[in-house]
């Protein structure tokens, strides 16, 4: 008794003399070929997808590259920085109006900031308008 292995091929069948093997065979042999040519084809359409995918991911990359070497150059060019004062170095020249708040600011602009956002004061126009209002109404 001999052992079968993976080597071994199963046992050759029988020759049938009713059966038509050359027939068969063409129709196999044709069958075959037909698929080979739609994977061939297949294949090929693969392949122009791969290489489409791949102009568009090094467009874009040479777009991004384009993009942030134009930023660095604007950053670059058209900036200058800015100097910035130390908080002890600034003059504070401008108190804010309110009677109940001692702070004081170095420029008009910051004061008007702070009367705007911590008194809810409105812009400066607005104010003005109302302290005018006052005044021609106590005269």
């Amino acid at each position: 008794m001999q052992s079968q292995d993976s080597t071994d091929f199963p046992p050759m069948p029988k020759y049938n003399p009713d059966k038509k093997y050359l027939d068969s065979y063409w129709n196999l042999f044709v069958a075959n070929e037909a698929l080979l040519a739609k994977i061939e084809g297949a294949s090929c359409a693969r392949d122009d997808l791969l290489v489409k995918i791949l102009n568009i991911e090094q467009g874009y990359l040479d777009y991004m590259q384009k993009d942030q070497e134009d930023s660095d150059e604007t950053s670059k060019n058209n900036r200058k920085p800015h100097e910035r004062r130390y908080a002890d170095e600034i003059e504070r020249k401008y108190d804010c109006p309110y009677k109940s708040c001692d702070k004081q600011y170095g420029s008009e602009g910051s004061m008007n900031l702070h009367i705007k956002i911590k008194h809810l004061g409105g812009n400066k126009t607005e104010r003005e308008k109302t302290a005018k209002h006052i005044v021609w109404c106590h005269a």
